[in-house]
């Protein structure tokens, strides 16, 4: 059975809560949130679906291409 887009959506924004400690699994340890500017759900959400098109737009690593675009774009924030 197909995962429409819908669900892949609703799948992400229910895994949101537990993002911190599931980035601090993927190395994201030294990140710390409170000198890094804000990062928005939608800029995690665009290069989650870059990151899942990149990786041939297969199913199930949504949870992985959530965490990893939330390091990215945290890191990028904050210049290391």
């Amino acid at each position: 059975m197909k995962t429409t887009t819908k669900a892949k959506e609703q799948k992400l924004v229910a895994k949101e809560k537990h993002t911190s400690i599931g980035a601090k699994n993927l190395g994201a340890k030294n990140l710390d949130a409170k000198k890094a500017p804000p990062v928005s759900q939608e800029q995690i959400r665009e290069r989650a679906h870059y990151l899942w098109q990149q990786q041939g737009s297969t199913n199930g690593n949504a949870f992985e291409h959530w965490l990893r675009a939330e390091k990215e774009l945290l890191q990028e924030n904050s210049g290391t």
